[in-house]
């Protein structure tokens, strides 16, 4: 890690305490209302409202004349309260001003976290929690990422969408990117601005050993067949506790500002339900209303409008600037297409030097001229297996368009299976739009019979051979059964997923099926085994023998949410035909 992207944690204290960080509002209207005669606090919150940062000082400020009495202090009203305009003008003397047109990505994390604000208020009246706690302590849950956004730009994108991803697991993000743990930091200045106690019990709240049965309960939310009863006592008391209320209204108001997200905001729409045992109506009109508020409020977002994810408005990903150009990679595909054309081109022309080339002396006396065209031959062979390797190494381009689609189907099979008909269309429509949405040439769905020894085919897809060719790949049968096929077995144990490689599965690649064996193409494939109603009852194949390239990361990542998916589809056209 660069030297510069590392810091300790009194080192970014320090800058708090300093009031280093720039705020949003105009310290110049804020300065000609406390000069005049008969300014009031009142006066006072209307300008600096909406800016979290002037909030946070003023809670510090506020918060050591506090300190002696009893109670604490809960939001911007009863920190100015507490100060006085004499106050507030010792305190605006000491903050900075930031530059106009600048720091974009800090003002839009700031006016987030104004309507996170805003949603923990409605969601706590919803729920019956205490309102201003609530709502003071999502202002200020961001407080460390503020700070990072403010000092790293370039690194915003990758922090929005690891703190999007990885709610529970901050410290991680941190030490990843910054060396140095956001839960220290987080407590810390909690501490030292005297922000509710809240905010420090939030510091340190933990879900990451309970994010898989967190996940597992949303899903069965969305089929209605949730009971809090069945789900473990940890789990429990994490998604009831005052914690979670910040934590939800953060990541709603997060997602509803992106979209280029996705329009991922349902899951956390789903966890809000559980959490304060409220429709999803309601907790829609929550934040629809919040949303609306900061509209009419002229709260500045410099980056997404509120609601923009929720209008299926799905834009690029932002700071093109800092990630990587679509154009600049095509580009760059092509040249490496290009060189090994090149490449082919002079071992061609190397070939034939050596063909006309007279050997010496000593090669002519002991070697026929068989030897020689042999000799010559092997050489050319080896410069063509060179190449023929250089291409099978190429990874498949797998474009973002492609990327929203296949996520946006497996978002359609896990949250309305009801819209397909029956197991036949999911199957189809699934196998299809592997093939036709991703960089997969053929895929093979293999059905385990009632008797659990023999794998059944089912139903396959490929692409056509060529772009001009009316021909078909022909139909890929791997019927087989476990004896011929033991290594498979060991997939029938729970639900997992494998990239078989020919070089580096070398030994267990004589237990696989003739089709895949006996074809020279397949050197690499991917494999997943399908779990519903407790047991494995299902694999999915897919390849790229066709083209012989090799499939990305994300790609793999796609196949097995598509499996996931596709896993949850089944198991409920399965109940349904049960209960029928």
């Amino acid at each position: 890690m660069s030297k510069n992207l590392s810091y300790s944690t009194q080192s970014l204290l320090h800058k708090f305490n300093e009031f280093q960080l720039p705020v949003s509002c105009d310290l110049e209207n804020v300065k000609s209302v406390i000069n005049q005669p008969g300014a009031s606090t009142s006066d006072i919150i209307s300008l600096t409202r909406h800016d979290p940062v002037f909030c946070l000082y003023a809670q510090k400020l506020a918060g050591e004349r506090q300190k002696k009495r009893a109670g604490e202090v809960s939001g911007l009203t009863h920190a100015l309260s507490l100060l006085g305009v004499d106050g507030v003008r010792q305190l605006v003397a000491r903050l900075a001003i930031p530059e106009k047109h600048k720091y974009p990505e800090l003002k839009q994390v700031l006016a987030e976290s104004v309507l996170a604000s805003s949603i923990a208020a409605k969601l706590a009246e919803l729920k019956g929690s205490p309102i201003h706690e609530n709502e003071t302590s999502a202002l200020f849950s961001r407080t460390t990422e503020w700070l990072m956004y403010w000092l790293h730009p370039r690194k915003s994108w990758q922090l929005r969408r690891m703190f999007y991803r990885r709610p529970f697991s901050a410290d991680h993000v941190s030490e990843i990117l910054f060396n140095f743990k956001y839960s220290h930091l987080q407590q810390q200045v909690a501490e030292s601005f005297h922000l509710p106690y809240l905010n420090q019990r939030l510091a340190n709240f933990y879900f990451f050993k309970d994010t898989r049965e967190l996940l597992t309960a949303v899903r069965l939310h969305r089929q209605k067949q949730l009971l809090l009863e069945d789900c473990s006592r940890s789990f429990r008391l994490k998604i009831g506790a005052p914690e979670m209320l910040p934590v939800v209204a953060n990541r709603l108001a997060q997602a509803v500002c992106s979209p280029w997200l996705r329009n991922a905001w349902g899951r956390w729409l789903d966890i809000a339900c559980i959490h304060t045992h409220k429709s999803k109506k309601k907790i829609q009109k929550c934040v629809l209303s919040a949303c609306r508020e900061m509209i009419e409020q002229g709260v500045d977002f410099q980056q997404f409008f509120p609601t923009s994810a929720l209008l299926n408005n799905a834009s690029e990903t932002p700071y093109q600037g800092y990630m990587v150009n679509r154009k600049k990679v095509r580009t760059k595909v092509l040249s490496a297409l290009n060189a090994l054309e090149l490449e082919k081109g002079s071992a061609k022309k190397q070939s034939k030097a050596i063909k006309s080339k007279p050997l010496k002396k000593s090669l002519s006396d002991t070697l026929t001229d068989s030897s020689r065209e042999s000799s010559v031959e092997n050489l050319t062979d080896t410069l063509s297996e060179s190449l023929d390797s250089k291409k099978t190494t190429m990874e498949a381009i797998y474009l973002q368009s492609q990327i929203n689609k296949i996520r946006a189907y497996c978002r359609q099979l896990t949250d309305k299976p009801e819209r397909f008909n029956n197991t036949k269309q999911v199957l189809q429509k699934s196998l299809t739009e592997l093939v036709e949405s991703t960089p997969i040439e053929r895929v093979a769905f293999l059905v385990i019979q009632p008797n659990g020894k023999i794998l059944n085919y089912l139903s396959t897809r490929a692409k056509k051979l060529s772009a001009g060719s009316q021909v078909d790949e022909p139909e890929l049968d791997l019927t087989t059964t476990f004896k011929q096929t033991p290594i498979w077995y060991k997939f029938t144990q729970k639900a997992s997923f494998l990239c078989f490689e020919k070089v580096k599965h070398a030994k267990y690649w004589s237990q696989l099926p003739d089709a895949i064996d006996s074809d020279e193409r397949v050197n690499l494939f991917l494999f997943n085994s399908l779990a519903y109603g407790g047991q494995v009852r299902a694999f999915l194949y897919a390849d790229m023998a066709l083209s012989q390239q090799l499939p990305s990361e994300e790609l793999m990542k796609d196949f097995r949410r598509l499996a996931r998916a596709l896993s949850v589809a089944l198991r409920y056209h399965r109940t349904q035909k049960a209960h029928s």
